[in-house]
């Protein structure tokens, strides 16, 4: 059995803008033609260092959106794009300009950091050249990518951190005689990447609901590679469990 993410419940809920139809998402060069305000917003703790660039929830074909503003508490205050997945997309956008500048990989619905079981986080290098974004649920995290960013916000290169996470968890299971890390579902709670491309994530592992399993906690260290045709690829330097 290969463990997937839960759908958290505020998805379930909130459908209502675009009925039960998908809009057709719009190409990066058209929405950004269009000010990134009238149909994104920006989630909380995502600017990058420098506070030129946000990464932002919106509606994927630019359209003006119906936000939802919910109350967490007396001062915590979110909106939420009302709509299921496929109905929203994350991207990142340029301050100054108010445009949109990439279209990332997550599909976080709302600009809190966390809702029910959903969670987004992002981390940024010092000089907002390297951008971690994650996207988790209950049990598992799906999107986790490693992006490389150019000066005018755009993206040079990406990877899939889920790969890496996923790797160190099955080598730490075959040290305890588990050959096999299909079951488990993986989790990357936190993340940090320095300007040269140094990454530290906390990766989590467990099937969930099952005691008798092995819980894994690690801290991996990585390093990232860009390579001459702009692929990238990181490689594990080292990994240690958590204390």
């Amino acid at each position: 059995m290969k463990f997937l993410p839960l759908v958290s419940s505020v998805l379930i809920v909130c459908r209502i803008a675009y009925g039960s139809e998908l809009p057709e998402p719009a190409s990066l060069e058209k929405l950004a033609k269009v000010p990134a305000s009238q149909f994104t917003k920006s989630i909380n703790a995502s600017e990058s260092p420098d506070k030129r660039f946000v990464a932002a929830v919106g509606s994927p074909d630019g359209a003006a959106p119906k936000w939802v503003k919910t109350h967490h508490g007396p001062k915590d205050v979110s909106y939420v794009l009302e709509s299921v997945e496929g109905h929203c997309r994350n991207y990142l956008v340029d301050m100054k300009t108010d445009r949109v500048t990439a279209i990332l990989e997550a599909e976080h619905f709302g600009t809190g950091t966390q809702y029910n079981h959903e969670s987004a986080l992002h981390a940024w290098s010092a000089n907002a050249r390297w951008l971690i974004e994650i996207q988790s649920w209950k049990w598992a995290t799906g999107p986790c990518s490693l992006h490389r960013i150019n000066e005018a916000g755009g993206i040079v290169a990406s990877y899939d951190l889920m790969t890496t996470a996923r790797e160190a968890v099955a080598a730490e299971l075959a040290k305890k005689g588990i050959n096999s890390a299909e079951d488990y579902a993986v989790s990357v709670p936190s993340a940090e990447v320095s300007d040269g491309g140094s990454i530290t994530l906390e990766v989590t592992g467990e099937v969930p609901k099952d005691p008798d399993t092995p819980f894994v906690s690690l801290s991996v260290r990585g390093a990232a590679t860009l390579g001459a045709n702009k692929d990238l690829s990181v490689k594990i330097t080292g990994s240690k469990p958590m204390e």
